[in-house]
């Protein structure tokens, strides 16, 4: 079978949308033999889907056009376009014209709304038809919201004559997202795939038919973040020695913003150190700048904090990150949104509590007091209290990350998941 996977970025950009791309296509590629093709814009960062200001992998990068077993082509979107009214109108026409030509029935409203959100390939659009041409593909698999790649998709899926597949990773209580074209576009694809029964239910809610939406998990690199990382001589890792963090520490993984709940974390921080100076704080992610002067007012108060951005690391499977999940006291995102959150898959991995924000989402997949602990959104004080619960009570903490460890080697390995999502895919292709 030959796979495209359409997403807006990839590897050297990191999210979980990426991610799960990496770890479906790689498992489909040695488990089934599919031949996988990712088709992506140049941008590192979500600015850059939009304009010049943001970050972009060269052509000389050595993950350019291929990342471990997965072949990758990049196109680079046509930038500056969202800023001028007279050169957005004429890119307007263009992605109309690129609907119509294939009666893929959407309205204005729709096509305004995701080529605002970036990316903007139109003028590309004749070279991602020939290149897809050329692979001959059996479908499309697109990702993520609310980025214009899914409209692109559901073009290209037209002018193959293909099935289109959407996982839109849709994050509900997130503003951002409650727009009515969302709903529009994914009632175009001929199969979707939730992260949660919650997810599925939203869409059927506002019109889609049940029978077209799947639910499956995200998943986990279970034995990675469960054995000690060692090195060449078969020596252990160790986080903690090689930054000179001392435990306790608790440690955030994810964008660094008020959306994941980072600023919650710092102000938490700030009350914490109040009853227990020891404490620690490790942040890995990309950052914002909303975060960068909260952490500049924790720092002047002496908490002990260590920053990291992806650019002090080396991919998804960069050891450092591995080992900081590893010997952390708590992981904590108490994230407002998300449609899943593999993070907290990558602590359970490691055996560690995790603490995440009380939704509706979150509630179907960490078991308050059971397996992890939810605390209301933008409430430091809360948070504050629940890290400083399973510091002084690590026999609990160690109960609440073996419960949850339990749980994902049970649901959630990236073999379970991809051979779920291959039976999908031969319900429409029949494997030949």
């Amino acid at each position: 079978m030959n796979i495209i996977f359409f997403t807006p970025r990839f590897f050297p950009a990191i999210s979980g949308g990426e991610f799960y791309i990496l770890k479906i296509g790689e498992t489909l590629y040695n488990k089934f033999k599919d031949n996988i093709q990712v088709l992506c814009t140049n941008a590192v960062d979500f600015k850059g889907l939009k304009t010049e200001d943001g970050k972009f992998v060269s052509q000389d990068h050595p993950y350019y056009r291929k990342y471990r077993d997965i072949d990758i082509t990049r196109f680079v979107s046509t930038t500056g376009v969202l800023n001028n009214s007279t050169l957005y109108g004429k890119e307007f026409i263009k992605l109309k014209v690129l609907c119509d030509s294939c009666q893929l029935n959407m309205n204005d409203n729709t096509l305004h709304y995701f080529i605002s959100q970036g990316p903007v390939l139109n003028d590309n659009f004749k070279l991602i038809l020939k290149k897809s041409e050329n692979f001959k593909p059996d479908l499309i698999h697109a990702t993520y919201l609310p980025y214009s790649v899914l409209l692109y998709s559901l073009i290209l899926s037209k002018k193959l004559k293909i099935p289109c597949y959407c996982t839109p990773f849709y994050h509900i209580y997130n503003p951002r997202y409650e727009k009515e074209p969302i709903i529009d576009i994914m009632k175009n694809f001929d199969v979707i795939f939730s992260c949660t029964e919650v997810e599925k239910n939203f869409f059927i809610k506002h019109g889609l038919s049940s029978e077209k939406i799947y639910t499956i998990p995200m998943g986990v690199d279970i034995q990675l973040y469960s054995n000690p990382v060692l090195s060449k001589s078969g020596k252990k890792k160790s986080f903690c020695r090689v930054f000179g963090v001392d435990k306790p520490f608790i440690f955030y993984c994810g964008y660094k913003n008020h959306e994941k709940g980072a600023i919650d974390v710092l102000k938490a921080a700030k009350i914490i150190v109040k009853k227990n100076k020891n404490v620690n704080f490790v942040f890995i992610g990309p950052s914002t700048h909303s975060f960068d002067i909260e952490l500049k007012k924790a720092r002047k108060k002496g908490i002990k904090i260590l920053n990291l951005t992806p650019s002090n690391l080396k991919g998804y499977f960069d050891w450092r990150k591995i080992s900081a999940f590893q010997e952390c006291s708590v992981f904590v995102m108490p994230s407002r949104s998300d449609a899943y959150g593999m993070v907290y898959l990558e602590a359970w991995a490691a055996k560690k509590a995790v603490i995440g924000a009380r939704n509706e989402v979150m509630k179907s997949i960490i078991e308050d007091g059971k397996d992890g602990y939810l605390v209301e959104y933008n409430n430091p004080n809360q948070l504050a209290e629940l890290i400083l619960r399973l510091l002084s009570n690590p026999e609990l903490a160690d109960n609440l990350g073996n419960k949850g460890y339990q749980k994902i080697k049970n649901n959630n390995s990236w073999s379970k998941i991809t051979n779920t999502i291959k039976e999908f895919y031969e319900k429409i292709i029949p494997r030949s």
